[in-house]
């Protein structure tokens, strides 16, 4: 479980309906449950103040040790796909989010698009 802006810093900022706001509190539990087949299933549960739940489900699929591949939904917001390569010390990892909303007010950004993370283990 993580808990974001517990406490309130004073930090506001212009909203679309150009009211000011307050940084909201966000809190994120969340469930995994892996399989001794290289399968590993979540649910994630992400709480903003003063707006509904959102629920994610995502899963797991190691093709070999070194080629993880993913996939994720969050209902009515999007859907998400990925793959990494693990070698050694270094994990590459890419994904693409698809929104799902019809909303044109809420299509995603190039940066909502495209995921690239490198990590490199010591």
């Amino acid at each position: 479980m993580s808990i974001q802006n517990s406490v309130q810093s004073g930090i506001q900022w212009n909203t679309a309906s150009q009211r000011r706001s307050d940084m909201p509190k966000i809190i994120r539990t969340g469930l995994g449950l892996q399989s001794k087949n290289n399968t590993l299933l979540s649910i994630d549960v992400h709480k903003k103040t003063n707006r509904e739940a959102h629920i994610s489900l995502g899963g797991q699929y190691f093709i070999n040790p070194e080629i993880p591949i993913r996939f994720g939904i969050s209902p009515n917001q999007s859907l998400s796909f990925g793959l990494g390569v693990y070698i050694s010390a270094l994990q590459f990892d890419a994904s693409i989010t698809a929104p799902m909303s019809h909303d044109k007010s809420k299509e995603a950004t190039s940066l909502d698009v495209l995921r690239l993370t490198l990590n490199v283990l010591f």
